[in-house]
């Protein structure tokens, strides 16, 4: 018999049934759970929403002093969405395709704008929004994805309906941050991503100032490395003779701190380099002056000089701070001037808020859509990269991110001023060592478990529902939301997110975990199914799929090699189908794809 005989009950009769059933029943119970309520329901619009994977991280690490004063100016960064993140998706994986006709024809910064900035009228309800809470613009970034602001701890605080308290850590060191999760007005929820500078205990740090490792010595003053030990260990004596040195390239270096302009000089006079004088962006109106990374600053631009002399160095340098650090980021990619980017900054990926990462990411994926370089310092304590902590596995920020290549420390051993040897360093008495996580597994979805939103997912959702969902009738499995898939009549909803694997990857694995509840009597009829699919959508592989007569009332896992796909890039894709009566809800949460 078919499912459409087993419902030949006439109209009439069947509303009055379904009457009779919701006066008796109330809540709807199914499989012994409290079913999430049926899509259509869920049309009211809450006045304010939380800020996703902004979570008061900083306010759990030290004991409250007091109230912040609310005469104090608090300058913040507001990352937006990116819009079209399918599109740019895609982009990405073709412009790092050799097969593809779009194979390294990357954008222009204005291009980029058009393509994927926020529009004109998204910035003005931004804008609109904080001159209402007394908040002032000082500035737009030129793609419309970045707005800094200005303003008191209370304009602050009755803006994003949260506290601003001063702090206490077990160091003794003092900071401010914000008490619960910031919350825009609905309407703002698809546009803003972060907010950037609503505390001030995350501090970048240089990566190599670690006064008890020795340099494997080379003649330099101190035993470090000259320009000539340098080229000569990585064969680059020859580009130096074939004219390749420089000439007509720009380098920018991404820093936190100063530098004193006559050190610089005295190494290139030294070396008789003839390097070109460093240029400074000042960003969020840091001074220049040199502090404690000092030295940390002019061995960047040192390195840059004795490694192609003639390069123009252009030395970025922001205030050390959430906002700083994105603002930072995003001049060197609206400037789109130089091809290689170079940090040696970061902390310690758990110190980042999820939503601070995912600011970060989006300014690395231009970066990478405008054919910009990064590279990254991996950080010099190892798989412990939180230091005071070598009990948790942790990478480095921003090394960890996939539009950034991270680089570790080595020990450098030479022969006479050739290359002999050469070995990841350790000092394992005092926690140190070459960064990169020491064979930490690599995570490479971002935002697995949709507390940040939906970005960057893409979504389609035939009924014109927002699939990631962070209602009270929707179910969790970690964390405060979920992509909710269906729960409708005649639904195809899908949810997808692209991952490049490197082809030097041993293992990948991918996990995720699905929940059902259905109103379905008999089964099959509403499917959840997981794929792997190429960046053109064509299905590569089915990962798992469920029905509605699948276990219900309990959460599923899944997990499944993606070891054969190393060197490509993937979609890891969702889509759950209703038919037209009796909805069935599927559940997504907590995907992973780890390599190593």
């Amino acid at each position: 018999m078919t499912k459409r005989l087993t419902r030949s009950a006439t109209l009439g009769a069947l509303v009055a049934l379904m009457a009779l059933v919701l006066t008796l029943l109330s809540p709807l119970m199914s499989d012994g759970v409290a079913l999430a309520a049926d899509k259509p329901g869920r049309t009211a619009t809450p006045a304010k929403v939380k800020v996703e994977g902004q979570d008061p991280k900083a306010a759990q690490n030290g004991a409250v002093i007091n109230h912040k004063n609310g005469a104090d100016v608090v300058q913040l960064a507001i990352s937006l969405n990116y819009r079209h993140q399918d599109k740019l998706n895609t982009l990405l994986a073709e412009l790092n395709d050799p097969a593809s006709p779009r194979y390294h024809q990357f954008l222009t910064s204005a291009q980029f704008a058009r393509e994927f900035g926020a529009s004109a009228s998204d910035v003005a309800q931004v804008r609109e929004f904080m001159a209402t809470n007394g908040l002032v613009v000082t500035q737009v970034s030129a793609d419309n994805t970045l707005i800094d602001v200005l303003g008191t701890t209370t304009q602050v605080e009755q803006a994003f309906n949260v506290t601003l308290n001063n702090y206490r850590d077990n160091a003794g060191r003092t900071y401010y941050a914000h008490d619960k999760t910031p919350e825009v007005p609905a309407a703002l929820s698809g546009l803003v991503l972060n907010i950037g500078g609503l505390e001030n205990e995350s501090r970048w740090r240089p990566a190599s100032l670690r006064p008890q490792v020795n340099p494997n010595v080379g003649s330099g003053p101190a035993g470090g490395y000259t320009p000539s030990e340098l080229r000569g260990a990585y064969d680059i004596n020859p580009l130096i003779s074939g004219g390749y040195n420089g000439t007509s390239q720009t380098v920018a270096v991404f820093e936190l701190d100063g530098y004193v302009k006559s050190n610089v000089a005295t190494y290139v006079s030294n070396y008789g380099l003839g390097s070109p004088v460093p240029s400074n962006i000042l960003v969020d109106g840091f001074n220049g002056s040199a502090g404690s990374g000092e030295v940390e600053v002019e061995l960047d631009i040192e390195v840059v000089n004795a490694i192609a002399p003639k390069a123009q160095v252009l030395v970025y340098e922001g205030p050390n701070s959430s906002a700083g650090v994105v603002d930072t980021y995003k001049k060197i990619a609206t400037d789109n001037t130089a091809k290689v980017i170079s940090s040696s900054w970061g902390q310690c990926e758990p110190q980042s808020s999820q939503s601070d990462i995912n600011s970060e990411d989006q300014v690395f994926q231009q970066y990478a859509a405008q054919g910009q370089s990064m590279f990254a310092a991996a950080g010099d304590t190892g798989a412990y990269d939180c230091r005071g902590n070598t009990t948790t596995l942790a990478v480095d920020n921003p090394a960890d991110d996939p539009y950034v290549t991270g680089v570790g420390g080595t020990n450098l051993t030479l022969s006479g001023t050739t290359y002999s040897s050469e070995k990841v360093w350790n000092v394992s008495s005092s926690s140190a060592g070459g960064g990169g996580g020491g064979g930490t597994p690599t995570q490479l979805i971002t935002n697995g478990g949709f507390e940040s939103g939906r970005s960057p997912w893409t979504e389609t959702s035939t009924g014109g529902y927002e699939i990631v969902d962070s209602s009270a009738s929707s179910v969790h499995h970690s964390g405060s939301a979920s992509a909710w898939l269906c729960g409708y009549n005649n639904c195809t909803d899908t949810i997808y997110q692209t991952v490049t694997i490197a082809a030097s990857a041993t293992s990948v694995t991918l996990t995720f975990y699905v929940y059902i509840t259905t109103q379905e009597t008999s089964h099959s009829y509403d499917f959840f199914t997981a794929q792997i699919r190429n960046t053109s959508g064509t299905a590569l592989a089915t990962v798992a799929q469920y029905s509605d007569g699948s276990t219900r009332g309990s959460w599923q896992t899944v997990t499944y090699n993606l070891t054969s796909y190393k060197g490509q890039t993937v979609q890891i894709y969702f889509k759950g189908t209703n038919d037209s009566s009796n909805p069935t809800n599927f559940f997504l949460d907590d995907v992973g794809v780890v390599s190593q």
